[in-house]
């Protein structure tokens, strides 16, 4: 351990290794006056600063503050409560951003992300501002809560993300939401409780939503979701999702733009919620057996019209449902 200083503050440093790079990490942070605009080195006696460590600048107050270009990692925490900070340039270099990094950083608009940038991990920038959030194409995963609770306006996702975590862009307001093709795995509440949000495009690489009971959980200004038509395990009919390899409708949109909602007759199951805040006129089921009808939190006011003299319609009755219409048989999709 070591320090380096100047007039304006002093650092205690260490020797690291850090993704196959050997140079400084920053390790803790001694101001010596107040420093609007803090400039933090490149090099420290010809050594590249690679690093800085966990709680290495925890509340912090300064407004601006420029990070060493060599820099490859921020660790855990690094900055966590520097509530002062307005916007941060990531150097070309970052490879990685550690949990809770800028967390409650509550004075922070703006982030410039660096295309090098590979992961970001859990509530990394939860309880900031930032109002647009704009990824860049070489970032692969994006851990839970990493941007939940900013009430961002806007994201733009880049061509190589694979993996979104459990509310990491929970509790935005974010309008229109596009994932990229590249997306693989997403958790069912990534985006939930975004209120703002109208519509939501699915690609073709996503084989998981884990939760299907709070997928898009509190969205309740939801319109429309739309799936890649090359995706294979998932499919969207008229705004609705469905898990079209299990059988499983997976979520109606609440203001979704019908009255009249079929489901298909390969249906088997509905997902818990599956129909929490719609107000449509009616609800089609086209086959005689559902799974999961009494949890799906069916309006009692809609009409439900189902095959007559179905076990579904038995079990709708015995559910208190008093509105309830018949079809003379199963009509094929």
């Amino acid at each position: 351990m070591f320090t380096y200083e100047t007039k304006e503050y002093t650092l205690s440093c260490e020797m690291v290794t850090c993704f196959g790079e050997t140079g400084i990490s920053i390790c803790k942070f001694f101001p010596k006056c107040e420093i609007e605009h803090l400039v933090l080195p490149d090099t420290i006696d010809g050594t590249n600063v690679i690093k800085i460590d966990d709680s290495a600048f925890y509340k912090n107050n300064s407004s601006y503050i420029e990070l060493p270009k060599p820099l490859v990692f921020i660790s855990s925490n690094a900055f966590e409560s520097n509530e002062h900070l307005k916007e941060i340039t990531l150097p070309e270099n970052l490879f990685k951003i550690g949990p809770s990094a800028f967390r409650y950083c509550k004075s922070l608009e703006k982030v410039s992300f660096n295309e090098g940038l590979n992961s970001i991990g859990p509530g990394a920038f939860r309880y900031t501002k930032i109002k647009d959030i704009n990824l860049p194409d070489s970032l692969n995963s994006i851990r839970a809560y990493a941007f939940s609770n900013n009430h961002s306006k806007t994201v733009s996702f880049g061509s190589q993300l694979e993996s979104i975590g459990a509310y990491a862009f929970s509790s935005n307001d974010f309008q229109t939401v596009k994932l990229p093709e590249s997306v693989e795995y997403l958790y069912g509440d990534t985006f939930g409780n975004n209120d703002l949000l109208e519509s939501i495009y699915i690609g073709e690489n996503i084989g998981c939503l884990n939760t299907y009971e709070r997928f898009l959980y509190a969205c309740d200004k939801l319109k429309n979701i739309t799936v890649s038509p090359d995706n294979l395990f998932f499919t969207s009919i008229n705004g609705i999702i469905y898990d079209k390899d299990e059988g499983i409708i997976v979520r109606v949109p609440p203001k979704i733009e019908t009255d009249f909602i079929t489901i298909p007759s390969w249906v088997k199951r509905i997902s818990p919620e599956c129909f929490q805040g719609v107000q449509a006129k009616r609800i089609i089921i086209k086959t005689p057996d559902i799974f999961g009808i009494e949890k799906a939190n069916i309006n009692p006011s809609i009409n439900i019209t189902c095959i007559k003299g179905s076990k579904l319609e038995e079990e709708l009755k015995k559910l208190g449902y008093k509105n309830i219409s018949s079809l003379n048989s199963q009509i094929d999709e």
